[in-house]
């Protein structure tokens, strides 16, 4: 709950900050919420990095997820981009083997929670393009904050590792409409570096309501991860998804 209030401070903070760099005064911006059904298609990890401490989770777990976004218009067909996604679940299984996680060693053939958390806050600033009525589309840069936390749990023993990072991404985007009420959307942040990489892209429809309302339907696929000396962790999750938005 903390963490929302902090992007409500930071987005709001960031209005008056906009006028400053010109406000686009004919639509100043949106607030997007979106609610989805979020299931694991892969997540493994280990730490100490060695194949013997290497733990593949319970594929298929499916979760409620959200997430709040935000974008301010400038001028010159600018925008800020905000965006706010908690994401936390557990996974429950039968270690099949002895493994090491930071400075515990786990039983094997005993029940096992694993607690993951990977939340995100991004800002972002794009430029967006036109290519007829019909077509829009956007590039820019963002800044992700990442939030990971691991938690292994086993009969009363129990370890933890947490993280907290700066990762550059590219952000590219494309709206095409169909007719003036429904469009097409997908928006994908991305980046791939020499130890991991990472990824958000969705498909989205979008019917308007009226020139201050929307609703969305779509599908998001969302994953990432890092393998250094130290740490290996790697995962990817799909979300169906509905959304509300409100321009003002």
């Amino acid at each position: 709950m903390k963490n929302f209030f902090l992007f409500i401070i930071i987005y709001f903070s960031s209005i008056s900050s906009g006028f400053a760099l010109g406000f686009d005064l004919k639509d100043k911006g949106q607030i997007n919420l979106e609610i989805g059904r979020s299931k694991t298609l892969d997540n493994n990890f280990s730490l100490p990095n060695q194949s013997s401490n290497e733990i593949n989770l319970p594929d298929k777990k499916y979760l409620n997820s959200y997430r709040l976004k935000g974008r301010l218009n400038l001028k010159n067909d600018t925008f800020l981009y905000f965006l706010y996604a908690p994401f936390a679940t557990d996974y429950s299984f039968e270690s099949n083997k002895i493994f090491k996680f930071d400075n515990t060693i786990f039983s094997s053939n005993k029940n096992t929670k694993v607690d993951y958390e990977f939340n995100s806050y991004r800002i972002g600033y794009f430029k967006e393009l036109s290519y007829k009525d019909s077509f829009k589309y956007w590039i820019g840069g963002v800044l992700k904050v990442r939030d990971a936390k691991i938690r292994v749990s086993q009969d009363g023993l129990s370890d933890s590792y947490s993280n907290i990072g700066i990762v550059p991404l590219l952000g590219l985007g494309a709206e095409y409409f169909m007719s003036k009420k429904i469009s097409l959307f997908s928006h994908i942040d991305a980046a791939g570096f020499g130890q991991g990489y990472a990824y958000d892209v969705n498909a989205e429809i979008r019917y308007k309501i009226n020139n201050k309302n929307s609703l969305g339907l779509g599908y998001r696929k969302f994953g990432g991860g890092v393998d250094n000396d130290k740490l290996m962790n790697f995962a990817k999750f799909e979300t169906l998804y509905a959304n509300y938005s409100f321009n003002f």
